[in-house]
């Protein structure tokens, strides 16, 4: 029994290393450190450092602004176009052109261009048929 006694007193007056805990290792400490300890022994490789120059913020100067130039009008998006038909056309739900020049809206003139009789007009053409050139 004094055996017993005499392990536990000089268990308990051991001092705490912090790797052990009840007896065993505390999350495998014990096993590892070794290899730790002689990995921070060895001090790290340093390949050519240069110094870092500091970082200068550029300022941008303010130059005089020059006389603002008016914005000019943008065009009008084109709603409506000139075709050119060479026979009369029709298709139904998109509606006929007749043989000759023909004002369509845009989502109808990207169909009709694609029948072979028919082009866009130019805005030359037009003013020379009706007589405005």
């Amino acid at each position: 029994m004094e055996s017993l006694e005499n392990n536990e007193n000089k268990i308990l007056d051991q001092e705490d290393d912090g790797k052990t805990f009840a007896g065993g290792a505390l999350f495998g400490d014990d096993v590892e450190s070794d290899e730790l300890e002689s990995d921070l022994a060895e001090e790290p490789k340093v390949e050519n450092l240069k110094a870092e120059e500091p970082k200068v913020e550029k300022v941008k100067e303010e130059k005089p602004k020059k006389a603002v130039k008016k914005e000019e009008p943008k065009p009008e998006e084109v709603k409506e176009i000139a075709l050119h038909a060479e026979a009369n056309l029709f298709k139904f739900g998109l509606g006929e052109l007749k043989k000759g020049y023909n004002i369509v809206d845009k989502e109808a003139a990207e169909f009709w261009l694609k029948h072979r009789k028919v082009r866009i007009a130019t805005p030359r053409e037009l003013a020379r048929y009706y007589g405005k050139e």
